[in-house]
């Protein structure tokens, strides 16, 4: 017969966890959890929030590259729809610069992108815009919307600026990521260009983010929203940091007498 000392009984007793012991260590589990989530969440939003960027930063080399070939004017960033028959838009021009990669189209942060765009491939990874009956045409999805000021109007021609027209490119808004309305009361997003002073009014007051319901759009990235500028620079900013910037945007008039910045 096998005599079990008391020493070894203790040890043995030892090998299985109390209850209250599992509670313990699941409990701390739990609160480390609690404590690391936000922030790999935060950490998962702010790759978003680079990708984006990096989005961006190649819209713009495309674009400066398109300006070069084509009389230094951008593309047409302004109203898709206002365009001449046969003109292309922004996207399918400056595709073939981008490889036609349209995944740079799209922040990966953006639950909801502008789903508006009939698109045709070329030979060649060339985008041109769908006339509704070919075969293989396809949606293309669209993060950013342009301004509606990079084109000399809005009422009668569609011809883009010229990339050396603005005195000012560092305060001039090329791209923005975020959803555009000129309808507060609206279902869902109308606009594929911006204008600070009449496309999105409620910029004009302290709580527009309040009241605009897709203010949301432009907090994607905790709170904050990327901005492209002529210049190339890129910005993140808050809600109430859009305010000082569109009442420090550099306002286009044909005029020069006219220019100067926008108020409200």
């Amino acid at each position: 017969m096998q005599i079990i000392s008391w020493g070894q009984a203790i040890r043995h007793s030892r090998c299985a966890f109390t209850l209250i012991e599992l509670l313990i260590v699941m409990g701390i589990i739990a609160t480390l959890m609690a404590i690391l989530l936000p922030a790999l969440a935060s950490s998962r939003e702010e790759a978003r929030s680079v990708i984006c960027t990096t989005h961006l930063e190649q819209i713009f080399k495309a674009s400066y590259m398109y300006s070069t070939a084509n009389d230094d004017r951008l593309p047409h960033y302004g109203w898709m729809g206002g365009r001449p028959e046969g003109q292309e838009w922004w996207p399918t021009q400056i595709a073939e610069m981008l490889n036609g990669e349209t995944q740079m189209y799209v922040c990966p942060s953006d639950t909801e992108p502008n789903q508006d765009t009939q698109v045709v491939t070329l030979p060649g990874g060339t985008l041109v815009m769908s006339k509704g009956i070919e075969p293989g045409r396809f949606t293309l999805d669209l993060s950013y919307r342009g301004s509606c000021d990079s084109v000399v109007s809005m009422k009668s021609d569609y011809i883009a600026r010229r990339i050396t027209d603005w005195e000012q490119p560092s305060k001039a808004l090329v791209l923005i990521e975020g959803t555009v309305t000129d309808d507060i009361t609206t279902t869902r997003p109308n606009r594929e260009c911006f204008r600070f002073s009449d496309g999105l009014t409620q910029v004009g007051t302290l709580d527009w983010y309040t009241i605009d319901p897709y203010a949301y759009t432009w907090q994607r990235h905790s709170g904050s929203s990327n901005m492209l500028f002529l210049d190339g620079g890129i910005g993140r900013h808050k809600p109430k940091e859009i305010r000082e910037i569109a009442m420090r945007q550099e306002y286009w008039d044909s005029n020069p007498f006219r220019r100067g910045r926008r108020s409200f």
